[in-house]
């Protein structure tokens, strides 16, 4: 019996000193290897960082991809290969001077609210704090960098959705459509983001992402005095930030451009963009309503500004103050809007209309009276009106020795037949011409014989 007793303390006491043990392990573990974790946000000034200024090493996880992007040696978009370093489940070991420590991207445990990336060392090898200071430094300049660059992008707002279509990361889609990233999931992206990859056989100075611009400049459009005056003005409003903080005037603009149709009112909102390189974002007011219309007002449109908001064909939305059938947008939230009760600095807001007596006076349109007021009624909201007149006779010369350069003895001719065109359709008429005897010319010198 006296055996059993003893037998069991024994145990007991081996279990207590093997749990105690444990701790005690666990601990000195944990006091000699150091883990911290970082959120999402963390991971490109990480992997920037660590890429730029630090060593490597070869062991541990390593993951490559491939993206298309406009080669310029070769001059062509081609598929090129890369490591992506923020790929989930990827180890990277990066050097600080003479000691190691480890990065792991964890992806998988996002949704659940859980890490996405841990560093962890040796304590007394890695100054966290300052790792962190450092690579937050390096991303704020890059980023101030950026901001400094040409920003041009063309951004169409359908309903929930920012839809990329030129310009800056062109090709990139920002929708959270997830069935339709599953149906693109096998082809060959283009590549959006070079500035934190390490490419496998090019140096970033090789590769370009490849803009799909707009046609016209600011310098190709035919544009009246009172036009190129107000382009003056947008570009002071653009550079005059401070003075407005200074001053305490809210740093916003607004237009409107009317006329008929085809005089360029898109073409000229798109020109200014592409001139004060600035991001153009398109609203379809038709696929916005009241809640849409305030969230991308207040959280997708600042991180974009300074930018300029085009609402187009606005008479198509409202008459007056009133919403037009299948309309779910009121006149109330975009005047909110426009007005800053809803907060949004840097926003230079454009609408277009080719019906001037549908606008409502709040936009600029005719008072009770049948009046217009000459900056708009409501300056701080719409500042500016500008209309857009048929081309005038040296507008429609500037146009027709654009497109039909080589061809100089059909300039008068034309420019005569184009009296009272707009721009589009004069454009269209120099256009069809032109196609006309290039490929007469072809046609006469044998190129296109059997």
């Amino acid at each position: 019996m006296w055996e059993w007793i003893y037998g069991t303390i024994i145990l007991s006491f081996l279990a207590v000193f093997r749990q105690k043990l444990g701790v005690l392990l666990k601990s000195a573990v944990s006091y000699v290897f150091c883990s911290v974790e970082l959120e999402l946000g963390y991971t490109k000034p990480i992997e920037g960082y660590c890429k730029d200024f630090l060593k490597r090493s070869k062991i541990g996880n390593r993951t490559f991809s491939v993206g298309t992007i406009f080669v310029n040696p070769n001059n062509r978009e081609e598929a090129v290969g890369y490591e992506r370093f923020a790929n989930s489940e990827t180890v990277s070991v990066y050097w600080m001077g003479l000691f190691p420590f480890l990065v792991k991207y964890d992806f998988s445990s996002l949704s659940g609210g859980g890490k996405s990336i841990s560093i962890n060392y040796l304590k007394g090898t890695l100054d966290v704090d300052k790792l962190i200071i450092d690579t937050l430094e390096y991303f704020n300049n890059a980023t101030f960098k950026n901001k400094e660059k040409n920003r041009y992008k063309l951004l169409k707002v359908n309903g929930i959705n920012f839809q990329h279509v030129e310009g800056e990361e062109s090709g990139e889609r920002r929708q959270g459509n997830v069935n339709s990233f599953m149906e693109n999931k096998e082809k060959i992206n283009p590549l959006t983001d070079c500035e934190h990859k390490k490419f496998l056989k090019w140096e970033l100075a090789d590769l370009v992402l490849k803009h799909s611009l707009p046609s016209s400049s600011l310098a190709d459009l035919s544009l009246s005095k009172e036009v190129l005056d107000a382009v003056e003005e947008a570009k002071r409003w653009k550079n005059s930030q401070d003075w407005y903080k200074d001053r305490r005037i809210p740093w916003k603009r607004g237009w409107v451009l009317h006329g008929l149709p085809g005089t360029g009112k898109t073409s000229l909102s798109r020109a200014l963009a592409l001139e004060l390189k600035i991001p153009l974002i398109i609203f379809n007011l038709s696929q916005v309503d009241d809640r849409l219309l305030q969230a991308h007002w207040e959280n997708s449109i600042p991180k974009e500004s300074p930018c300029i908001v085009l609402m187009e064909d606005i008479d198509t939305i409202f008459k007056k103050r009133t919403p037009k059938e299948n309309v779910t947008l009121s006149m109330e939230t975009l005047l909110n809007c426009l007005d800053g009760a809803i907060p949004c600095e840097g926003v230079f807001v454009i609408l277009t209309t080719n019906n001037m007596e549908e606008l409502d006076p709040a936009l600029g349109g005719p008072d009770d009276a049948g009046k217009y007021a000459e900056m708009g009624n409501r300056p701080g909201r719409i500042d500016r009106m500008l209309k857009l007149n048929p081309l005038d006779k040296t507008g429609r010369d500037k146009l027709a020795r654009r497109v039909l350069k080589g061809y100089p003895e059909h300039f008068q001719e034309t420019v005569n037949k184009g009296d009272g065109d707009t721009g589009a359709q004069f454009q269209e008429r120099c256009s069809r011409l032109a196609l006309d005897l290039y490929w007469t010319e072809k046609e006469q010198s044998g190129v296109l014989s059997d």
